[in-house]
C-alpha cells in the first residue's frame, strides 16, 4: 500500500495541474488541493474546501503543511516580446518566490522547462551548460535558483521537460494550433524555423513521472524529461494535415538555420525508472481522435 499525502497543486486550472488533478482523483486515496487565479474548481476534481484562489503574483500565506507541493502555475505565452519580460518575472519569479513562502511542505516539486540549457548541437544531460535565450526560460532559472536556496537538495525535485502534447491545452500551444487551422482549412502560419526538430512528450507519460515521484519518496534533484522520438517541425505540420484530411497550405516565413539539441532523460529513467511510451506519431492520432470525440464526431 502507498502512503497517503497532502499534495498541493498550483496552476490547478492548467492544462498540467487539472490532468495531474483528475489522474490523482480517478486512481489514489490522497488529500488533493489546488491553487490558481480562477473560480473553477468543481470541474477539477476539488471542492470549495481543497481550493485555494490566489494569485501568486502577490503575496499570501497558507495554514497548512503539505507532503507535497507541485509547482505548476507559470506564465507560458512564449510568443511574448521582450518588452513583457516584467509579466514573466512578476508570475514565474516572485509568483515562485511568493508560493515558497506561503507554504510549509516536506518536499517542492518545480517543473521547469528543457529550454534552460544551451543549444549548441550536442546532447543535453542535467549536467550541460545552461544559457536560456528567450525570457520565459530566463524566468525559470530564475525560479529554479530561488527553489535551491530555499529547500535543501534533498527536499527540491527540479523537473526540465520538452515540449507536453495532450488534448486540453490551450491553443496558444503549437498542435492546438496547427489542428486548428489544418481543420478549418486556413493557412498554416510558422513562424519557427522549417527543420526546427521538435521532441515531444504526451501528457500521460508526464502523469506517470508525477506518480513515481510520489512512489520513491527519497528522490531529489533534477531530471530532464524526454522522449527519443524526434519529428521536424514541417514534418509535424504535414502528418497533421494528412490525417484530418486538410486542403491547408503551409506558410514557412522564418529561413533561418535550427540548432538541434537533443535533451537526454537516462537520469529519469535511472532513478525514476520511467521512459516514455508513447511515440509523436501516436500523439497526433490521440490528440485528433479526443479532438473529435469533444465534438460529438465519433463515439
Amino acid at each position: 500500500m502507498y502512503e497517503k499525502y497532502k499534495i498541493l497543486i498550483s496552476g490547478a486550472n492548467g492544462f498540467i495541474g487539472k490532468a495531474f488533478i483528475d489522474f490523482l482523483a480517478n486512481s489514489t486515496n490522497h488529500m488533493i488541493y489546488g491553487l490558481d487565479t480562477g473560480t473553477r474548481f468543481s470541474q477539477n476534481n476539488l471542492t470549495r474546501s481543497s481550493y485555494i484562489q490566489q494569485d501568486i503574483a502577490k503575496k499570501f500565506k497558507i495554514d497548512q503543511k503539505f507532503d507535497y507541493v507541485f509547482h505548476f502555475a507559470a506564465l507560458n505565452q512564449t510568443h511574448i516580446g521582450n518588452m513583457h519580460y516584467e509579466c514573466y518575472y512578476k508570475t514565474n519569479v516572485l509568483g515562485t518566490e511568493h508560493l515558497i513562502d506561503a507554504v510549509k511542505c516536506e518536499k517542492f516539486v518545480f517543473m521547469s522547462t528543457a529550454k534552460v540549457y544551451a543549444q549548441n548541437g550536442k546532447p543535453i544531460d542535467e549536467n550541460s551548460e545552461l544559457n536560456p535565450v528567450a525570457d520565459y526560460e530566463k524566468s525559470k532559472l530564475m525560479a529554479e535558483e530561488l527553489c535551491k536556496q530555499a529547500f535543501k537538495k534533498n527536499k527540491l525535485i527540479i523537473l526540465r521537460p520538452v515540449n507536453i502534447a495532450g488534448f486540453g491545452q490551450a491553443t496558444k500551444a503549437l498542435l492546438p494550433i496547427i489542428f486548428q487551422q489544418a481543420i478549418s482549412n486556413k493557412l498554416i502560419e510558422v513562424f519557427a524555423p522549417q527543420k526546427k526538430v521538435l521532441q515531444l512528450l504526451y501528457i500521460k507519460d508526464v502523469l506517470e513521472v508525477f506518480k513515481k515521484l510520489l512512489e520513491l519518496k527519497d528522490v531529489a534533484g533534477v531530471f530532464n524529461l524526454a522522449s527519443k522520438d524526434k519529428v521536424s517541425l514541417d514534418d509535424l505540420a504535414l502528418q497533421i494535415i494528412e490525417i484530418t484530411g486538410s486542403e491547408s497550405k503551409i506558410n514557412f516565413s522564418n529561413l533561418e538555420q535550427s540548432v538541434f539539441s537533443e535533451i537526454i532523460a537516462l537520469k529519469a529513467k535511472e532513478y525514476l525508472k520511467w521512459e516514455p511510451k508513447i511515440k509523436i506519431n501516436e500523439i497526433i492520432k490521440m490528440y485528433y481522435r479526443d479532438l473529435l470525440s469533444k465534438n460529438n464526431l465519433i463515439k
